[in-house]
């Protein structure tokens, strides 16, 4: 699972190891990759998954 922010930057890659089938659950600690806290507004969730690629809009707020 990777974030982007609005402007299509890459954020924070939250998961990139293969998982077992079923449920997950992934938690991002509002931290990009350098570890800087990112700020409030709109970013980009994007998964894939099976030869599938999923994406959906977050908004951050404090």
């Amino acid at each position: 699972m990777k974030l982007y922010d609005i402007a299509g930057k890459l954020a924070k890659t939250v998961a990139s190891a293969d998982q077992k089938p079923g449920y997950c659950n992934l938690t991002w600690n509002r931290q990009d990759a350098k570890g800087r806290t990112c700020a409030c507004g709109g970013y980009f969730c994007t998964l894939a998954a099976e030869g599938q690629r999923f994406s959906r809009k977050v908004v951050l707020t404090e």
